[in-house]
Protein backbone atom coordinates (compact mmCIF):
# COMPACT_ATOMS: atom_id res chain seq x y z
CA UNK A 1 0.00 0.00 0.00
CA UNK A 2 1.68 3.01 -0.65
CA UNK A 3 -0.14 7.07 -0.63
CA UNK A 4 -1.23 9.21 -3.37
CA UNK A 5 -1.22 13.18 -2.45
CA UNK A 6 -4.96 14.48 -3.43
CA UNK A 7 -5.29 18.05 -3.45
CA UNK A 8 -8.78 19.70 -2.17
CA UNK A 9 -10.15 22.79 -0.77
CA UNK A 10 -9.19 21.38 2.71
CA UNK A 11 -6.69 19.92 2.87
CA UNK A 12 -3.78 20.67 0.50
CA UNK A 13 -2.15 17.48 1.29
CA UNK A 14 -4.51 14.55 2.54
CA UNK A 15 -3.26 10.93 2.07
CA UNK A 16 -5.59 8.77 -0.18
CA UNK A 17 -4.76 4.35 0.12
CA UNK A 18 -4.37 2.63 -3.14
CA UNK A 19 -5.79 -0.78 -2.32
CA UNK A 20 -3.84 -3.79 -4.15
CA UNK A 21 -0.83 -1.80 -4.63
CA UNK A 22 -1.80 -1.40 -8.11
CA UNK A 23 -0.33 2.13 -9.78
CA UNK A 24 -2.84 3.77 -11.52
CA UNK A 25 0.16 6.76 -12.95
CA UNK A 26 2.25 5.16 -15.51
CA UNK A 27 5.94 5.52 -15.43
CA UNK A 28 7.10 8.29 -17.46
CA UNK A 29 10.39 7.26 -19.44
CA UNK A 30 13.32 9.68 -18.24
CA UNK A 31 15.66 10.78 -21.06
CA UNK A 32 19.15 9.94 -19.69
CA UNK A 33 22.14 12.16 -21.52
CA UNK A 34 25.18 11.11 -21.30
CA UNK A 35 28.24 13.60 -19.80
CA UNK A 36 30.14 13.81 -23.07
CA UNK A 37 26.36 15.20 -24.70
CA UNK A 38 26.00 17.52 -22.17
CA UNK A 39 29.77 18.70 -22.69
CA UNK A 40 28.58 18.92 -26.22
CA UNK A 41 25.71 20.85 -25.55
CA UNK A 42 27.86 23.12 -23.81
CA UNK A 43 29.88 24.53 -26.50
CA UNK A 44 26.67 25.70 -27.62
CA UNK A 45 26.89 28.66 -25.83
CA UNK A 46 29.16 32.21 -26.28
CA UNK A 47 29.45 34.65 -23.69
CA UNK A 48 29.33 37.69 -24.98
CA UNK A 49 28.69 41.56 -23.02
CA UNK A 50 28.00 39.80 -19.58
CA UNK A 51 25.54 37.14 -21.17
CA UNK A 52 25.85 33.63 -22.17
CA UNK A 53 23.83 33.15 -25.22
CA UNK A 54 23.07 29.81 -26.76
CA UNK A 55 23.91 29.95 -30.54
CA UNK A 56 20.91 27.63 -31.95
CA UNK A 57 18.75 30.63 -30.68
CA UNK A 58 20.27 33.69 -32.50
CA UNK A 59 18.88 34.22 -35.90
CA UNK A 60 20.24 37.57 -36.83
CA UNK A 61 23.63 39.62 -36.02
CA UNK A 62 23.62 43.60 -37.19
CA UNK A 63 26.50 45.59 -38.64
CA UNK A 64 28.48 47.25 -36.70
CA UNK A 65 26.91 50.78 -36.42
CA UNK A 66 27.50 54.37 -34.19
CA UNK A 67 25.09 54.19 -31.44
CA UNK A 68 23.12 56.98 -30.11
CA UNK A 69 24.30 59.79 -28.10
CA UNK A 70 27.83 59.16 -28.67
CA UNK A 71 27.85 55.54 -26.46
CA UNK A 72 30.25 54.30 -28.72
CA UNK A 73 29.22 51.57 -31.59
CA UNK A 74 27.51 48.84 -31.09
CA UNK A 75 25.77 45.53 -32.70
CA UNK A 76 22.42 43.90 -32.14
CA UNK A 77 21.76 40.09 -31.68
CA UNK A 78 18.19 38.99 -32.79
CA UNK A 79 17.12 35.91 -30.56
CA UNK A 80 14.37 33.54 -31.94
CA UNK A 81 12.21 34.59 -29.58
CA UNK A 82 11.94 38.40 -30.98
CA UNK A 83 13.96 40.31 -28.31
CA UNK A 84 17.06 41.63 -29.70
CA UNK A 85 20.39 42.06 -27.12
CA UNK A 86 22.37 45.25 -28.26
CA UNK A 87 26.10 45.18 -28.17
CA UNK A 88 27.99 48.27 -27.20
CA UNK A 89 31.81 48.72 -27.24
CA UNK A 90 33.56 52.34 -26.58
CA UNK A 91 35.37 51.74 -30.14
CA UNK A 92 34.74 50.43 -32.99
CA UNK A 93 37.30 48.14 -33.73
CA UNK A 94 36.52 46.12 -30.40
CA UNK A 95 32.79 46.28 -31.75
CA UNK A 96 33.61 44.36 -35.33
CA UNK A 97 36.65 42.17 -33.10
CA UNK A 98 33.52 40.79 -30.75
CA UNK A 99 31.11 40.55 -33.48
CA UNK A 100 33.38 38.41 -35.91
CA UNK A 101 34.26 36.33 -33.16
CA UNK A 102 30.26 35.71 -32.38
CA UNK A 103 30.16 34.92 -35.79
CA UNK A 104 33.65 32.38 -35.99
CA UNK A 105 31.37 31.10 -32.77
CA UNK A 106 28.06 30.29 -34.91
CA UNK A 107 30.06 28.71 -37.79
CA UNK A 108 32.43 26.70 -35.87
CA UNK A 109 28.94 25.46 -33.98
CA UNK A 110 27.11 24.95 -37.28
CA UNK A 111 29.98 22.50 -38.34
CA UNK A 112 29.91 20.48 -35.76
Amino acid sequence: MFFVPRFSAFSIFSDVRIQGGCNRFAALPVRTVSLSARLDSMKSTYDIAGFTIVLDKITMISAVFQAKNDEGWQFNIRLVSGDFLPVKRPDRAKATLDRELLVKAINEHKDD
